[in-house]
């Protein structure tokens, strides 16, 4: 399989990917609590990192391999609801960053410069208060 056909499936799979998570979104927002949702969004999240560690889009790689860190401390049960109703917000940043992406990727082939460090600031705050927590043994 030649890059081209990489690329077309990476295509394809963020376009579907990008459907799933602006489905689950809203459902996990109404109910933070809902493991099937937050499956859904988990299992997104890593086709992402590892497809887009496959094509070389190294932006897509770090900011979904951010999302899914956090993602998983949030919802295996490392985070009270509060933190998890804000994770949700900052997810739905994550989710107009990585259809940027896609945009640019379709017109260009390539995934362009913004590296959404605010995003990933955000992503890595929440990653740390959930680490400290564990660490102190704060439920």
């Amino acid at each position: 399989m030649d890059a081209n056909q990489y690329l077309e499936i990476f295509i394809i799979e963020m376009k579907e990917g990008l459907e799933t998570l602006s489905c689950q979104l809203p459902i996990l927002k109404k109910d933070p609590e809902n493991k099937d949702a937050a499956g859904e969004i988990f299992r997104v999240l890593h086709t992402f990192t590892g497809m887009s560690f496959v094509v070389g889009y190294k932006r897509i790689n770090r900011l979904t391999r951010a999302m899914k860190e956090v993602f998983f401390g949030v919802w295996d049960g490392r985070a009270e609801i509060k933190m998890k109703t804000s994770i949700v917000d900052i997810v739905f940043q994550c989710l107009d960053a990585l259809e940027a992406y896609l945009m640019n990727i379709m017109k260009f082939q390539d995934e362009g410069t913004e590296d959404n460090e605010p995003i990933i600031a955000k992503l890595n705050t929440v990653l740390k208060k959930i680490l400290v927590k564990e660490k102190v043994g704060v439920q």
